[in-house]
């Protein structure tokens, strides 16, 4: 009866409600952790598609005339 008195003693962590709510949060977790993801990968995608350095500014075309 090991076994079965283990569970026993773990009490409400054994439930069929408690797995049930402990599996919803993982999942919601993973796809939080996916769209994370999905977001660094995008971010990183868009930073190694601009340029290195911007051109320093030029002189302005007009200058006002004192």
């Amino acid at each position: 009866m090991g076994a079965a008195i283990e569970l026993v003693e773990i009490g409400e962590v054994a439930s069929f409600e408690y797995l049930e709510k402990r599996l919803a949060i993982l999942d919601r977790l993973d796809a939080m952790i996916a769209r994370l993801y999905k977001k660094l990968a995008y971010v990183r995608a868009i930073k190694s598609m601009a340029p290195a350095a911007l051109p320093a500014p030029s002189r302005p075309l007009l200058e006002k005339a004192a």
